[in-house]
């Protein structure tokens, strides 16, 4: 699977709009990571953790910002990093699907290593 996952996104990253999409995102990233460390007062880690947490929508429960520019920059910063974050999610599932597409059309499926591994351990097991 996780392999899989490495070949999409290897291939993904060949593309000029994934990589613009995968670095705008690292910007957004740095960019709120410095706001809040320059800001809020927050050590560099705790401001990349906020910033992580806040775009992948998990939160953080033990930060918030404190001041007024901290909480309207956090507004604004929530719905450009989380657009930003979707599209690349969006762009690793179309190139996904592709490769899952690819092998259908080339007539490999894409699970059957998985399938012998699954018969051979129920052959040892079952007789």
């Amino acid at each position: 699977m996780f392999v899989r996952f490495g070949r999409t996104l290897r291939d993904a990253l060949r593309e000029r709009e994934v990589r613009s999409v995968l670095v705008f995102l690292l910007i957004i990233l740095l960019s709120g990571s410095i706001f809040y460390h320059l800001v809020e007062k927050w050590s560099y880690l705790d401001s990349l953790y906020f910033s992580v947490t806040t775009l992948s929508t998990v939160g953080a429960d033990n930060i918030s910002p404190a001041t007024i520019a901290g909480k309207i920059f956090t507004m604004v910063y929530i719905f450009l990093g989380i657009g930003t974050m979707l599209r690349f999610i969006n762009i690793l599932a179309a190139h996904a699907k592709k490769e899952g597409a690819m092998h259908t059309l080339l007539g490999v499926d894409p699970y059957e290593k998985t399938k012998e591994i699954i018969q051979s351990t129920k052959d040892k097991f079952v007789s």
